[in-house]
C-alpha cells in the first residue's frame, strides 16, 4: 500500500537524497521544516551544503513551476511530494480544546512541535492510508509515539547487522605441516583454513603451545612475524597482540592498504600508534613515503558553535586536537628527548606543514595526494561526511578512522548509523581496507584506568 511518509528537518540534513528515494510514496515536508532549511542553507560544511542540496531537489521536482507543492509534485519514481501545513489539511485539529489534549504541544512555538502537530493532522485526514514520520531525534519518536504516531529511523544509512566486523578470527585445529610451512614464510592457501575469511582479515591461530599471527593476503594466509627484534617506529614495543596487528596495517604501503579502520575504547593505543606509524611514513625517505600528516575530526560542539570559539581555525582546533599533542610528544620522548625539547620539535612540526589539523566540516572539496590522514573520533561523523573524506583520497594517500562506536557525542547519530560503523560495515570485503576492533583488554594505560574501565562501562 502506498504510504504518506512525513520527514523531519534533522533527516533531511543529513540525507538529502530521502526526497527521491522512498518509491513510489508520497513525501510530505511540512511549512516548518522548509523554515529551518531557510534559516540553515548558507550554514557551512556537511549540514550547509545538504540543505542547499535538498532544496535543489525540492526544486527540480518542479523544475518548470507548473506544478502546485500543495496538491504535490510527481517524483521520478512515482510518488509525490507535498509541502503542506496543519491549516490546509484539517480545520477540526485547530481547534484549541482539541489541541490541548495533546500534552506534547504544551510549547506550541516549538518547530519539533508543530510538524508533530501538521503530521498528526495529516493522520487524521487519512484514516485508511499509513502515515509515518520519519525523523532520528528520539525525543521526537518518544513525542510521536505517545500521540500515536507511526514514527520510523531513517534506515538507508544505517547498518542493520547482529555482530559487527572486528577483523580478526581465532581458529585452532590447524594441522602442524601448515603451521611449519607459514612459520617458513611459505604462504599457505586461505581457504584451506576457513572460507569464512575476508581479504585483509587478521588470523590468530592458537595451538598447544602459542599464538600464531596470520593475515590473509589476497588469496593466501602469511605469517606476521612478532620476534623480539622486530624494529617498529620510534622504537615502540607493541604491548598487546591488537597494536602488533595494527602495525602490520599502519605501515602497509597506501598502495595496498589505503584505508586502515581502528575501533575500540579509549586507552588501547589506536591513536598512539597510528601517529607513530604517520610519521614514520612522512620521514621515511623511500618511494612511497607521505608529504604530511593531516589529522581530523569533529568536533564535540557543532559546527556552528566552534566557529564562536575565538581565533584562527587552528586556534579553535587545538583544545579538540590536544590528545594528538600529548601523544606526539610521548613519541618525540620515547627517543630519549627531554619535554622541553619534545614540545619544541612537536610545534616545529605543525609550523613546517609537516602536520596540519583540519575540521572534518572543512574536507569538502580538498584533493589529497600522497598524505596520511587520521580523522579522529570518526564515530561522530555521518556516512555522508565519512564519504566525503574517503573519496578525497588521491594517489599515494592513506586514511585511518580512529574511534569507539560506544561513545557517541553527536545527538543526532547512534551505534548504527555513524560514519566509522557505517564505513566498517560496507568496506568490509574490501581489498584496499584492513579492519582491527580493539576490546578493553587490549587497553595500555595504567591498572587504574583498566580497572575503571571494565567496571564504570554501562552495558
Amino acid at each position: 500500500m502506498q504510504k504518506k511518509y512525513i520527514v523531519d528537518t534533522n533527516i533531511l540534513m543529513t540525507a538529502p537524497d530521502i526526497v527521491t528515494a522512498l518509491e513510489d510514496n508520497d513525501v510530505y515536508i511540512s511549512t516548518t521544516v522548509i523554515e529551518e532549511l531557510d534559516n540553515h542553507k548558507n550554514d557551512n560544511g556537511e549540514r550547509g551544503y545538504n540543505t542547499r542540496e535538498v532544496i535543489r531537489k525540492i526544486r527540480e521536482a518542479n523544475k518548470d513551476l507548473k506544478g502546485n507543492y500543495r496538491e504535490g509534485i510527481n517524483l521520478p519514481a512515482g510518488g509525490r511530494v507535498f509541502i503542506f501545513n496543519s491549516s490546509n489539511i484539517s480545520t477540526a485539529c485547530m481547534e484549541e480544546d482539541f489541541k490541548n489534549k495533546l500534552s506534547v504541544f504544551e510549547d506550541d512555538k516549538k518547530a519539533d512541535n508543530q510538524i508533530l502537530f501538521d503530521a498528526y493532522c495529516l493522520k487524521e485526514a487519512n484514516p485508511n492510508i499509513p502515515v509515518i514520520l520519519i525523523t532520528n531525534d528520539t525525543i521526537m519518536q518518544i513525542k510521536a509515539d505517545i500521540i500515536g504516531l507511526s514514527v520510523q529511523d531513517y534506515k538507508n544509512n544505517q547498518v542493520e547487522v547482529k555482530d559487527f566486523y572486528t577483523g580478526i578470527k581465532e581458529i585452532e585445529g590447524i594441522s602442524i605441516s601448515k603451521i611449519k610451512a607459514l612459520k617458513e614464510h611459505k604462504p599457505i592457501p586461505a581457504k584451506d583454513i576457513s572460507n569464512e575469511l575476508f581479504p585483509n582479515e587478521f588470523v590468530i591461530i592458537n595451538t598447544e603451545y602459542e599464538k600464531i599471527l596470520t593475515w590473509v593476503k589476497g588469496e593466501d594466509l602469511v605469517f606476521i612475524e612478532t620476534n623480539h627484534g622486530r624494529k617498529y617506529p620510534f622504537g615502540i614495543t607493541p604491548r598487546k597482540t591488537c597494536q602488533k596487528l595494527a602495525f602490520e596495517a599502519l605501515l602497509a604501503p597506501a598502495e595496498e592498504i589505503p584505508l586502515v579502520i581502528l575501533k575500540g575504547p579509549a586507552g588501547t593505543g589506536k591513536t598512539f600508534i597510528a601517529l607513530a606509524a604517520g610519521l614514520d611514513g612522512v620521514y621515511d625517505e623511500r618511494e612511497g613515503s607521505y608529504d604530511k600528516l593531516l589529522i581530523t575530526r569533529t568536533n564535540c560542539l557543532s559546527d556552528e558553535e566552534l566557529g564562536f570559539l575565538p581565533g584562527d581555525l587552528d586556534d579553535k582546533m587545538t583544545p579538540l586536537l590536544r590528545p594528538f599533542f600529548d601523544n606526539l610528544e610521548s613519541l618525540v620522548r620515547s627517543k630519549g628527548e627531554s619535554r622541553e625539547m619534545a614540545k619544541t620539535f612537536v610545534e616545529d612540526l605543525f609550523e613546517s606543514g609537516t602536520i596540519e589539523m583540519e575540521s572534518v566540516a572543512y574536507m569538502r572539496g580538498r584533493s589529497l595526494a600522497n598524505t596520511y590522514l587520521i580523522v579522529d573520533e570518526a564515530q561522530n561523523t555521518t556516512p555522508n561526511q565519512i564519504l566525503e573524506i574517503i573519496t578525497r583520497a588521491g594517489k599515494g594517500t592513506k586514511i585511518v578512522l580512529l574511534g569507539d562506536p560506544d561513545q557517541i557525542d553527536n545527538p543526532k547519530l547512534n551505534k548504527r548509523n555513524n560514519g566509522l560503523v557505517f564505513a566498517s560495515e560496507k568496506m568490509k570485503g574490501s581489498n584496499l581496507t584492513a579492519q582491527l576492533e580493539f576490546s578493553h583488554d587490549d587497553a595500555v594505560r595504567s591498572a587504574l584506568a583498566i580497572d575503571a574501565a571494565r567496571r564504570l562501562t554501562i552495558k
